[in-house]
This record gives C-alpha cells, structure tokens and sequence, in this order.
C-alpha cells in the first residue's frame, strides 16, 4: 500500500464494530445498554451538570437511548483524534460523525476526521 490504512475497532456483548479507511483517522464505538448503569450520573461525569439534569428530564425510557448516542458520539470522536476516553474531550470540527441503532438496544458511532462528507456501508450481523 502507498499509504497504510487507518482503523479503529470497538466490541460489546455479542457485537464487533470495526472501521478501515485509506482517507483519514477514524474511530468507532459500539454500546449495548446495561441496566445496571447509572446514566444521569455517568453523564454528569463525563458531559457535565447541565448535560446530566437535561438527561434526566426525558421520559425514563428515553434515558438510555439518548445515553448510548451521546456516549458512543463522544467515544468515536475521542478515538478518531487520538485522545482516548480519558482524554482531553475534543471538538467535533472537522469530523463526520455517523451514529446508527443496530438492534434495539445497542447503538455504535463512527468518526472520521474530515471536513468533507464521507460515504459508508455496513454490514450487522449478531452471532449470540
């Protein structure tokens, strides 16, 4: 290959996500919801007071819904410029950023680092 291509690759309970690109860095997250997660508190954690109390003012079964995007959103672009979850949170300028519900409770996200739109095909298979 002239240039290598870049990937990123996430997994949760039965599902894999990987994502291979030759135009620019890319990163993936997939989450399949858990009740056992408190998501008011990990979104205060993470996304702050203001982003915890608008979470917890949708209906409950909006709750975790809402939780997998944003997070899965925050993940993928975290990965996508090379930060980690742990990281300094990054902005989401030049970044195309795909979010899909590929079964009822599981949602994955992809980032790619580019101003331009970016073409994708998925392929879901669940093997459990």
């Amino acid at each position: 290959f002239p240039e290598a291509p870049f990937f990123n690759l996430s997994h949760t309970r039965g599902w894999s996500l990987i994502a291979v690109t030759k135009v620019a860095e890319v990163g993936v997250d997939v989450e399949r919801a858990r009740s056992s997660v408190d998501v008011t508190a990990v979104t205060g954690r993470v996304f702050g007071r203001a982003a915890a109390d608008a979470l917890h003012q949708l209906p409950e079964a909006e709750r975790m819904p809402s939780f997998l995007r944003s997070w899965t959103r925050f993940e993928a672009c975290q990965k996508a410029k090379g930060q980690g979850i742990f990281g300094a949170p990054v902005g989401t300028d030049a970044l195309q950023i795909s979010t899909l519900r590929i079964a009822q409770d599981t949602v994955a996200s992809v980032a790619v680092v580019s101003e331009r739109p970016v073409r994708h095909r998925y392929f879901a298979e669940n093997r459990q």
